[in-house]
């Protein structure tokens, strides 16, 4: 999955890719199973556990149809953590077929400066198996005036991207040509991290590693989709009044840098009747009487 705001560029022997496009029906989504297991750690000290560079909710396994750019080879999503950057590279088709050397810049991470992935992209094996081995280094000089420039014109930008990171990625997917879909990957993300010291947080070593299988095509609105909302709305729902009941509001207490709770308290008793939690129910009561 590129997106618009990577530099993609071919530094040895490039050959052009299979015409393999993503074949996704109008409306439609792929979905699979996911696993994740990551391991993070402070650098001085490998006993100590310190917090994940991202946040505390997951990812959906999933892409839409009408996510894909125009030649239906890659994502146009503007995507956010390291937890995407795999299925970013798994994603993109336009990097299936014959093997070649490569230099992307990805410059969309939270919160990291921009960084350079330099590897090889195996030649894909006859089942649709590929390899891709990177390194992580420091960005080139172009990309990091651009991220200064941005950051001056955009003070906002700097807060999010003044990491930094070393390290290393495996991947290793399954594309199903006919069927133009990936239909599994497995990948390791090896980082160094080093955080702005503005950072109450440890600089860390992170290991994650994760698997996506099972590919699942889905049309639009396909039989039980209702149900499936209606499901997802419920647990939603429970996950958000378990936050409010709780006494220190959970997920939704604010940080910091927003000492009022009356905004998250007002919008998550909204979320609740929206999602048809009873005026009469004990969480939402105590939260109106608040």
């Amino acid at each position: 999955m590129l997106v618009a705001t990577c530099t993609w560029s071919v530094l040895v022997g490039a050959v052009a890719a299979q015409d393999v496009r993503w074949r996704l029906p109008p409306g439609g989504a792929i979905q699979w199973q996911s696993t994740e297991a990551e391991t993070c750690h402070a650098i001085d000290d490998p006993k100590r556990r310190a917090a994940p560079p991202h946040g505390t909710q997951p990812h959906a396994a999933l892409l839409l149809a009408n996510e894909l750019d125009k030649d239906a080879r890659a994502t146009t999503v503007h995507l956010h953590d390291v937890r995407w950057l795999a299925p970013r590279l798994a994603c993109d088709l336009g990097t299936f077929g014959k093997g070649r050397n490569v230099d992307l810049v990805v410059d969309d991470i939270v919160p990291f400066q921009p960084f350079r992935l330099r590897g090889t992209i195996a030649d894909a094996a006859a089942d649709g198996t590929q390899t891709m081995t990177f390194e992580l280094v420091a960005a080139p000089a172009p990309a990091a005036r651009e991220r200064k420039r941005l950051a001056e014109k955009e003070p906002a930008r700097q807060v999010h991207f003044d990491g930094s990171c070393t390290g290393s990625l495996r991947l290793q997917r399954k594309v199903d040509a006919t069927a133009g879909i990936v239909a599994e990957f497995t990948a390791e993300v090896t980082l160094r991290i080093a955080y702005s010291p503005r950072y109450p947080v440890p600089n860390c070593d992170y290991v994650l590693r994760q698997t996506w299988t099972a590919a699942e095509v889905r049309t639009r609105r396909q039989a039980g989709f209702e149900a499936a909302v209606a499901d997802a709305i419920r647990r939603g729902a429970e996950n958000v009044r378990h936050e409010l009941a709780i006494p220190d509001r959970g997920l939704l207490q604010p940080g910091p840098d927003q000492p009022s709770g009356e905004g998250y308290l007002a919008l998550g008793l909204l979320t609740l009747l929206h999602a048809e939690v009873g005026a009469d129910d004990t969480v939402v009561r105590q939260g109106f009487a608040e």
